[in-house]
């Protein structure tokens, strides 16, 4: 048994020239298996055929024995994502050939969602792959390394203030209301909004053009291309996805629910559709209802 001095608080007991085994003090009812020195890989006893990396308070990163050639992420007891463990560095969430949602062990705390060789979206408490400029005590100013042109000031949990350099006049502030994605495409197209929301970005780029709204909820977006412009809508729910893929087209909707996505359950019920492309989401709640679609678009 050795005491190990990159991680004091546990003991070690080293079961062969790669693994270190920890007895974890903080969580006495796990062995901690250490792969590197960005994650500690459990042996859950709770789970005992799948090692568990610990990635941040959130989310667990399992390795199936059943599925051994994928990683599995598990948000909660419900939902489970799966992704295929082709690179070794990261856990990849591939929804089709252009978009590849990382889990990188250089930023552990961080999920990367690479759209393009532009883009990165990095979804993390602190935000830890931005330069983060703090004013005071209410406001936090991020510069984005990716996109260089807009300026981050966070207020607090319900609204986000935005200044763009491009547009400095224009401040987006985002309510409690919202429509909440973590990427859209460049070919993304909303569907006619009869409300005067505010359409609001963490990360806007620059060529960014905002159309006029009349509703009463937010468009949210962590990041959107420079391409993506957005048409009237006629709906009041919210769509909160982690991903989605470059051709979606949303359906018209007269329902109040909200659309709550990172992953699909087993159980999701999906409506009548009439389309050839794909809705991807990483988790959907089980209040999920989609509206009827008569677009050319799956929603799967």
């Amino acid at each position: 048994m050795y005491h190990s001095y990159d991680v004091p608080d546990v003991c070690v007991i080293r079961s062969n020239y790669m693994y270190d085994i920890y007895q974890s003090y903080d969580e006495p009812d796990e062995c901690v298996i250490r792969s590197n020195n960005m994650y500690d890989v459990y042996q859950s006893y709770d789970v005992p055929d799948v090692y568990v990396i610990r990635s941040n308070n959130m989310y667990y990163i399992y390795q199936s024995y059943d599925v051994p050639d994928v990683c599995v992420i598990r948000s909660n007891n419900m939902y489970d994502m799966y992704q295929p463990c082709d690179v070794p560095d990261v856990c990849v969430i591939r929804s089709n050939n252009m978009y590849d949602v990382y889990q990188s062990n250089d930023v552990p705390d961080v999920y990367v969602i690479r759209s393009n060789n532009m883009y990165y979206i990095y979804q993390s408490y602190d935000v830890p792959d931005v330069c983060v400029i703090r004013s005071n005590n209410m406001y936090d100013m991020y510069q984005s390394y990716d996109v260089s042109d807009v300026c981050v000031i966070r207020s607090n949990n319900v609204y986000d203030i935005y200044q763009s350099y491009d547009v400095p006049d224009v401040c987006v502030i985002r309510s409690h209301y919202l429509i909440t994605c973590m990427i859209f495409t460049s070919r993304m197209m909303f569907p006619t909004c009869v409300s005067s929301d505010l359409i609001t970005c963490m990360i806007c780029t620059s060529r960014m053009m905002f159309q006029s709204c009349v509703s009463s909820d937010l468009i949210t977006c962590i990041i959107f291309t420079s391409r993506m412009t957005y048409p009237t809508c006629v709906s009041s729910d919210l769509i909160t996805c982690m991903i989605f893929t470059s051709r979606m087209m949303y359906p018209t909707s007269m329902s109040s629910d909200l659309i709550t996505c990172k992953i699909c359950t087993s159980r999701m019920m999906y409506p009548m559709c009439v389309s050839s492309d794909l809705i991807t989401c990483m988790i959907c709640t089980s209040r999920m209802m989609y509206p009827t679609c008569v677009s050319s678009d799956l929603i799967t």
